[in-house]
């Protein structure tokens, strides 16, 4: 998964120090640049074959598609990765090729026009199969498995509402220029595909320990984590078996050729279209003739039903070409679309329960619900104070569940809970009494839950 552009400075400085670095001025769009609802996603799990095979061969050449040849011939990783894809892999591999051949046009053609190798599509196939949905364990999400810090200076945004990082056009747009930017940085394209996986500081650190820019040597000398050291075997054999199908899969070529020509992965040709305008999905999709759940395919990035924007905020959207027609016309009149308002906050009193944030601690969350230390300990059966980030924690009512009560001159405890109907015991234990002993202008916490509201 790609880690991030803001370090691609920091590390053109030590490398362009550093013997080991030759850049390419031919490519100088980083240098140039410088300076600059609840979905249930689908998550990638790690797929991991044997370590025990060897690998060794000659990466003089540095075109990626003559590389990868020379990783196959060589069989070694890449072989294990093969019999993994044929087996095991088989599931995973055969939805990634039905996803990759509709895609494949328009991704070709964007990494055509960035300039860099049509090869790298595997890259994409390997990380996520292409999957519009793809979510991993470390939180990275999309075809191309981007980590929120990466998306940001790539121009992809990224909140509650909108993840672009889902969208098949931006985030290959994305991808292509990371690469580009990791290829001007190494001059070399195993060292970029593998700083793509692993990160630029990882392999600038490996780099300089090795004394090595030769991807076997830093292999063999167990400077890189073997699933980076398996990322372009692994991208070998998934090129080997896509190339192939019809000789390892002839059944799923067949599926594939079968497909509907209104199934939207089928779509080729799209045009950009701008919305400028706060809308609802639901009353653009009516608006255009679609259902819903068919222009959340066409645009997964959209995350929730309204879609708000401020008043200088453009979302772009890529639109079927054949169904594009009178988009613009029916989106203008988005500004005159009353938008439901979104469900107002619940308040705080209704609240049933509260998430821990980062920087709270009980006395905190305490007073912000109208609630004494001891009330929030017992209703959560806290023993200590000690809580944290994430923790969910009962608050519900809590300023409802109870009432206080101040003790007069010639009150009893016994008398006090009569009046409000509850028992002496539950009285004396939500106010954590040994005995029946209290004083004049002490606070009573009386319990609610089956008491008589009289004052």
């Amino acid at each position: 998964m790609p880690y991030g552009r803001g370090v691609l400075s920091v590390i053109t400085l030590l490398l362009t120090s550093c013997s080991l670095y030759t850049p390419k001025m031919n490519q100088n769009r980083f240098y140039e640049n410088e300076g600059e609802e609840k979905e249930i996603p689908e998550v990638i799990s790690h797929q991991r074959v044997p370590a025990s095979t060897p690998i060794s061969f000659n990466f003089e050449k540095n075109d990626l598609s003559d590389l990868l040849d020379d990783l196959y011939k060589n069989h070694g990783r890449t072989k294990a990765w093969l019999d993994y894809f044929l087996t095991r892999g088989e599931a995973f591999f055969t939805k990634a090729y039905t996803n990759g051949r509709h895609f494949r046009p328009l991704i070709d053609s964007i990494l055509t026009k960035t300039g860099v190798p049509s090869e790298l599509f595997f890259l994409g196939l390997i990380e996520s199969g292409y999957s519009l949905r793809a979510y991993s364990r470390a939180h990275a999400v999309g075809p191309w498995q981007f980590m929120k810090g990466t998306a940001k200076p790539y121009r992809l945004t990224v909140s509650s509402r909108i993840d672009e990082r889902r969208s098949l056009h931006k985030s290959t747009q994305a991808a292509a220029l990371y690469l580009k930017d990791l290829y001007n940085i190494f001059g070399d394209w195993a060292l970029a595909v593998m700083a793509y996986n692993s990160g630029e500081y990882r392999i600038l650190r490996a780099i300089r320990k090795g004394n090595t820019r030769n991807f076997t040597e830093l292999f063999k000398k167990h400077l890189l984590p073997q699933e980076t050291i398996d990322y372009l075997p692994k991208m070998a054999a998934a090129r080997e078996v896509y190339q192939n199908m019809e000789k390892y899969f002839p059944e799923v070529v067949e599926q594939v050729e079968k497909a509907s020509e209104d199934d939207f992965s089928t779509i080729h040709e799209w045009e950009r279209v701008e919305i400028k305008k706060s809308f609802s999905v639901p009353r653009l999709a009516k608006e255009l003739g679609v259902t819903k759940s068919y222009l959340k395919k066409i645009s997964p990035e959209l995350r929730r039903e309204a879609i708000y924007l401020g008043r200088k905020e453009t979302l772009e959207l890529y639109w079927p070409k054949k169904l594009s027609d009178s988009f613009q016309e029916k989106v203008a009149s988005l500004s005159s679309w009353k938008l439901k308002a979104s469900s107002p906050r619940r308040s705080i009193a209704s609240r049933s329960h509260h998430r821990v944030r980062r920087g709270e601690n009980l006395n905190i969350i305490a007073r912000k619900y109208k609630m004494t230390l001891a009330q929030l300990k017992r209703l959560n059966n806290l023993r200590k104070n000690r809580i944290y980030p994430g923790q969910k924690l009962k608050v519900a009512g809590s300023a409802s569940l109870v009432k206080k009560h101040v003790v007069k001159k010639g009150e009893a405890l016994s008398t006090i809970a009569e009046k409000y109907g509850v028992s002496l015991r539950d009285l004396m234990k939500s106010n954590g009494l040994k005995n029946s002993r209290i004083r004049i202008n002490q606070v009573l916490e009386i319990p609610l839950k089956n008491a008589i509201t009289s004052s």
